[in-house]
């Protein structure tokens, strides 16, 4: 009658019994059982404590009983049967599968991954157990060591429902999208029209950059999962990236609507508000966002980057590291570091280690704070630069008086106190932009290729030399619209006595040849010159043409380090800007911005008009 369900029925039974035979503890238990599925857990309890007076060593009814005080919210009791139960019977594998299941919640992470592996151990087949550990892993930023128990578990039980689905959801984060995609696909084909799955797609067509392939997926998951807030974000996560706010606008305040303070839908929202303009209604999300998930450091590294749109650097940086703790600030080297960090002070003797993070845009602007952190630190401090490899040469001819190294090769133990690489703009720039001085160039490039690149040039006429970038190496979801497609050049290569270089890194031939035979024009490269690895040449060349036109890539920060006049093409609001329309540590970039309700042509259009201009 248990497993019928009709517990109504063997409640009445099991009291029936217990009058008959008030000693006989399997009847007390089951009685127990019994009551706590009709929902009588005091009952229940009462029944389960007087079966263990008359059996106090069975495992079983500790067991019970432990669920029957959690139940009831006896967190003290829960593990005092928890603790008998596994005491007197240290194998039991489902016992120490529910303690898990109870130390989770109450924010015992590592006991809790502790009881599942003993469950796993002892009963290598154990679903639930395998289940409960990989997504603890998976939910504690270790998707890399969730993926071995998402597969054992799959491979006894190949079309399980949750474990797909959370595989899939382990192997997104760690960017094997098309083996993401194929897990939730997977799913669809064993419960066609599974909305968690459709929502999962949409997340995953998401980051593959196939916007409209997510809007798709998006759409179809809010068709048959209405009440789903998850579906509805990742349809307006999918919507936004594509310029359609209005749409994404809808479709966040509908998850909202669903779940009120659901904090990632805030956060996107947010983001949102930020992208057409809003910058108050988005910095009032924020702040919410970040109150309703104190621990997500995201949602505090979102509110920095709005104070820097905005131009407010002094709210700002103490905002900022957030950024290492949610990945986008990277590599994050703080927590692991022998040294303290610096805060401007001057050095008595001792060594400075200056550390990268994020691109090697990033890297060459910092350059241009390297003399003013020397001057602070004083003449007596050893200065040791670690940069990408790309860069040492170019960096240690610059500033001999550095020690520079490819990154990762310094020995931390060596230094005194160390920096990330924004932390010499938060010590040159605490406030304002006020505190800013724009600088018309501070990279010398590399004599012998300046020659070489000024050569090559000269070869081609007299005619002005532009430098065109359309592109970046990195590109999401959300960069998408930051960037251009060269098919959209068509204004700008029109403009007549015009010689056009290519500046744009990467392997973009098929690109180039495209448009050069819809466009009837040529744009100028040459096949041992590697704009990519040889960064020395790559800055040479920039500092031998007349203009770069960049899309506020890598490429603009190698104009504006060389001194070369820069037109740079942004989508905006954009935080470099800092509440400008400028970037304001650049004094040879010009900044074109575009509103999210414009399209590049439009910009390209007017860049196109001001090259004429220009010419003339």
């Amino acid at each position: 009658m248990l497993q019928a369900g009709q517990m109504q029925q063997a409640a009445r039974m099991f009291n029936a019994v217990v009058k008959s035979f008030p000693n006989d503890a399997d009847a007390l238990h089951l009685s127990g059982i019994t009551q706590f599925n009709i929902g009588q857990a005091k009952a229940a309890r009462l029944s389960i404590r007087k079966a263990l007076k008359l059996s106090p060593d069975n495992v079983g009814y500790w067991v019970s009983l432990a669920s029957v005080e959690e139940n009831l919210g006896n967190a003290e009791a829960t593990e005092e049967a928890y603790d008998k139960a596994l005491t007197l019977q240290p194998g039991n594998a489902e016992a120490w599968n529910n303690f898990g299941t109870f130390l989770l919640p109450q924010g015992r992470v590592a006991e809790a991954e502790t009881a599942y592996s003993r469950a796993v151990k002892l009963a290598p087949n154990y679903l639930q157990a395998l289940y409960n550990l990989a997504v603890l892993m998976l939910n504690t930023g270790r998707s890399d060591q969730s993926i071995a128990y998402f597969e054992r578990g799959l491979a006894i039980e190949p079309a399980h429902p949750e474990f797909l689905i959370n595989y899939g959801v382990a192997l997104q984060r760690l960017r094997r999208l098309d083996d993401a995609r194929r897990a939730q696909e997977k799913l669809l084909d064993l419960m066609p029209g599974n909305p968690g799955a459709l929502t999962n797609l949409s997340s995953v067509y998401y980051d593959a950059g196939r916007l409209e392939d997510a809007e798709a997926h998006g759409r179809k998951a809010v068709e048959v999962g209405p009440d789903l807030a998850p579906a509805w974000n990742n349809l307006g996560n999918a919507l936004s990236a594509q310029d359609k706010n209005a749409e994404a606008e809808q479709a966040f305040h509908k998850a909202l609507d669903i779940e009120p303070d659901f904090a990632e839908v805030i956060g996107n929202l947010a983001n949102l508000m930020e992208d057409s303009g809003r910058a108050e209604e988005a910095e009032t999300l924020y702040r919410r966002a970040a109150d309703l998930e104190p621990g997500n450091p995201r949602h505090r590294y979102h509110l920095a980057i709005s104070h820097f749109v905005r131009g407010n650097l002094r709210e700002a940086w103490p905002l900022y590291d957030a950024g290492f703790d949610c990945g986008e600030r990277r590599p994050n080297r703080l927590t692991d570091h022998p040294a303290g960090r610096w805060q401007g002070e001057a050095l008595d003797g001792g060594c400075l280690h200056l550390w990268p993070e994020q691109g090697i845009g990033d890297e060459i602007g910092a350059a241009a704070l390297f003399e003013e952190m020397r001057q602070r630190a004083g003449a007596s401090a050893d200065i040791v630069i670690e940069c990408d490899p790309r860069l040492v040469g170019l960096f240690q001819r610059n500033f001999p008086w550095a020690t520079v190294m490819p990154e990762g090769d310094f020995d931390v133990s060596k230094a005194t106190v160390q920096a990330p690489y924004f932390d010499l703009m938060r010590l040159s720039w605490p406030n304002s932009v006020d505190d800013i001085t724009p600088r018309a160039a501070f990279l010398a490039p590399d004599p012998a290729l300046l020659d070489d690149c000024r050569k090559r040039l000269a070869a081609l006429g007299d005619r002005p030399k532009v430098g065109i970038a359309w592109g970046s190496g990195l590109v999401t979801a959300r960069r998408a619209t930051a960037l251009s497609r060269l098919e959209q050049w068509g204004d700008v290569f029109a403009v007549p006595d015009v010689t056009f270089v290519n500046l744009q890194y990467g392997d973009r031939e098929a690109e180039l040849a495209a448009a050069e035979e819809r466009f009837g024009v040529t744009i100028h490269r040459w096949p041992d010159v590697d704009l990519k690895d040889d960064i020395e040449r790559a800055m040479a060349l920039t500092a031998s043409v007349d203009l770069v036109i960049n899309m506020g890539t890598s490429v603009g920060d190698m104009a504006a380090a060389v001194g070369t006049e820069c037109w740079t093409l942004l989508r905006t609001p954009s935080w470099p800007l800092m509440g400008t329309d400028r970037l304001p540590p650049y004094a040879c970039v010009k900044v074109y911005g575009r509103r999210h309700d414009q399209s590049w042509p439009e910009i390209l259009s007017k860049v196109a008009q001001d090259l004429a201009d220009r010419k003339a």
